[in-house]
């Protein structure tokens, strides 16, 4: 069964730590994307051909800030904060309440939450929505080595810093927009 991972990220020190580990990936990622395709595009959650519109809705102002947080938080190379993590627990609580999630569905949020709210000891938190892709917080195999390159840190982001700046500036799609 494919899973979710929190990973704790030291960029300057090129380290990479799998935190938590949460079964069945669907409780995750896609329960935002649903949940947002539903209420936003009338479309029913599980519909697999409206990511192209699903995407550029971070930006869309019919989403309340928290649900366009949350639904950036799911994009490829983004990164939490230490200091965003009780914002972000606190955005994810705002969602589940703004858009409830069916009791007979896995649900991840909460315990997502809580891990940010206890306050990882590391400058960055990031995501792997589902194990059946590849680790975004692994480098290339160096067939050299035989082992993994440490991860090109460049691409990565903040979420909230991108949302901040996206409410007092023009928003262009992020860099390496939504690959997946």
């Amino acid at each position: 069964m494919s899973y979710t991972s929190i990973y704790r990220l030291w960029p300057d020190e090129n380290r990479v730590e799998e935190a938590v580990e949460l079964r069945n990936s669907h409780g995750s990622a896609p329960i935002v994307w649903g949940s947002i395709m539903e209420k936003y595009l009338g479309v029913d959650r599980f519909s697999m051909g409206n990511y192209d519109r699903l995407w550029p809705l971070w930006k869309d102002e019919r989403l309340t800030p928290e649900q366009r947080a949350i639904l950036l938080l799911t994009y490829d190379n983004a990164m939490l904060a230490k200091a965003h993590y009780r914002k972000c627990a606190d955005d994810i609580d705002a969602f589940m309440r703004q858009l409830p999630t069916p009791s007979e569905y896995a649900n991840h949020w909460p315990a997502i939450a809580e891990f940010l709210r206890g306050d990882p000891d590391c400058p960055f938190v990031g995501f792997r929505w589902t194990s059946v892709c590849c680790n975004p917080f692994q480098g290339a195999f160096n067939d050299e080595k035989d082992d993994y390159d440490a991860p090109d840190w460049s691409k990565y982001w903040s979420v909230y810093d991108e949302f901040n700046q996206s409410m007092t500036t023009p928003v262009d799609p992020l860099p390496g927009e939504c690959d997946g």
